[in-house]
């Protein structure tokens, strides 16, 4: 375990030296800020509109009106910043040739990619910690409803994993860091057309099922603040899955190498 935390504190270190995290996390934030500004005075202006008309008021609730579409942003931008942060975590070693360093250590293909992992995770999971300064400086002045923010930035850290894991896959199966982005972003999208899929399913058992391996569906239920543990079992199921992948496909460099 000694030497996945220490692959771990490398690989955070490099994300944490590395300009291009610091211009997508820069860009991440920007965007963020604009949205949140124009969801809040969305909100504002629906409030006011609201007072003439009482019917509406049960649905002004600030998690609502801001809130659940804020994580959502957050969770659309990381569709494409998650990717393009990991296609250099294996691509990049294979082109500068450190990758056949790695395969020569004692280190185990297993305790190379948790290692990396939990790396790229926590300085994906700090971009997530960082947007939690839009709630935080909105409690300020208005009520919050504390357990749905809770469970939502929940979900958004769960699903901060499936993106890396993802694109951990994507990076272990090439040399090229924009082909490794490109499969990533993809990937990722692919998880959300799926709850599109539902909709078209000829059954309910089928819709059931499109709906469980759904991540969209999952993110829903956290960003609701429904803690189910189905859906926490289908996020770790999943990391797990795609960490596996990338542990065989290291192994099958090593037996090559």
């Amino acid at each position: 375990m000694k030497s996945v935390w220490v692959i771990a504190k490398k690989e955070f270190r490099s994300f944490l030296s590395s300009p291009g995290f610091y211009v997508l996390a820069g860009v991440f934030l920007l965007i963020l800020s604009f949205s949140y500004i124009s969801m809040f005075q969305a909100f504002a202006n629906a409030v006011q509109k609201g007072n003439f008309n009482p019917f509406n008021a049960p649905e002004m609730n600030l998690h609502n009106g801001v809130f659940m579409g804020f994580i959502h942003w957050i969770n659309l931008l990381f569709i494409f910043v998650v990717p393009a942060l990991m296609g250099r975590v294996f691509a990049d070693e294979k082109r500068m040739r450190s990758f056949d360093l790695l395969m020569t250590s004692p280190l185990t293909s297993t305790q190379i990619v948790l290692g990396k992992f939990i790396g790229a995770v926590l300085a994906i999971w700090l971009m997530v910690l960082i947007s939690s300064i839009y709630p935080i400086s909105a409690s300020l002045f208005a009520e919050l409803q504390w357990g749905k923010l809770f469970t939502g930035y929940m979900g958004l850290f769960f699903v901060a994993a499936i993106y890396t894991a993802a694109g951990m896959f994507c990076s272990s199966i090439t040399e090229s860091v924009v082909l490794a982005t490109i499969f990533g972003v993809i990937l990722n999208l692919g998880f959300w057309i799926v709850a599109w899929m539902s909709v078209h399913a000829e059954s309910e058992l089928a819709m059931t099922i499109v709906e469980h391996i759904s991540v969209g569906q999952h993110m829903e239920l956290f960003n609701k603040g429904l803690l189910e543990s189905a859906s926490v079992v289908f996020c770790l199921s999943l990391i797990a899955f795609f960490c596996f992948l990338s542990e065989r496909i290291v192994e099958s460099a090593r037996w090559r190498s």
